[in-house]
């Protein structure tokens, strides 16, 4: 094999992005155990309601801005009694009102705490909304409640790609070096 084309076989091979890593990819959970949730106050845009009376059809919404992309949490908890029995749901979206995540779950009274998120989710800076809502209740006496928000999970940090440059410089290297060998092989017939 000539020394040109192993040259190229090598620039090729480097000038894949390998070394790039790969986007988080966002997974739901479920969890009955209350340790996994940051406090109330890490959350952008929480939002909570706690029903007051039987078959009723509450609904909140919160309007907020994140400063940063990154990614971040979709969470929603509930908490409640025995007696309770219900469903909640909550939908988060952007600005434009488009979906990005729901959660829903039914309260059945047997599990006092339980939550839903997705993690791993790529927000960009800008508007957003959570929309949160709980009805058929059985009785003021079954206490529900919910809360809904958005949380941090690391923050996006932009730039180049680990290796993104090695690529070019290798072929620009190997396209000066093969250009002077083609010079000094002309030059010497």
């Amino acid at each position: 094999m000539k020394l040109r084309h192993l040259a190229f076989a090598a620039t090729m091979a480097i000038s894949s992005p390998v070394f790039a890593a790969p986007a988080p990819v966002s997974t739901f959970h479920e969890t009955t155990d209350k340790t996994v949730q940051q406090p109330l106050e890490n959350f952008f845009g929480a939002t909570y309601i706690n029903p007051t009376k039987a078959e009723n059809n509450l609904e909140a919404q919160s309007v907020f801005s994140l400063a940063v992309s990154g990614t971040y949490s979709f969470w929603m908890a509930g908490l409640s009694n025995s007696g309770a029995v219900g469903i909640f749901s909550a939908v988060l979206s952007d600005g434009l009102g488009n979906t990005i995540k729901e959660l829903t779950y039914k309260v059945s009274g047997e599990t006092p705490y339980y939550a839903q998120y997705w993690d791993n989710l790529n927000l960009s800076a800008g508007s957003y909304s959570i929309s949160i809502m709980g009805s058929h209740f059985k009785s003021a006496e079954g206490f529900t409640a919910a809360a809904a928000g958005v949380q941090l999970d690391t923050v996006a940090v932009p730039g180049p790609e680990a290796g993104a440059g090695i690529g070019a410089l290798a072929l620009g290297s190997m396209t000066l070096y093969m250009k002077r060998r083609r010079k000094e092989d002309l030059s010497a017939a």
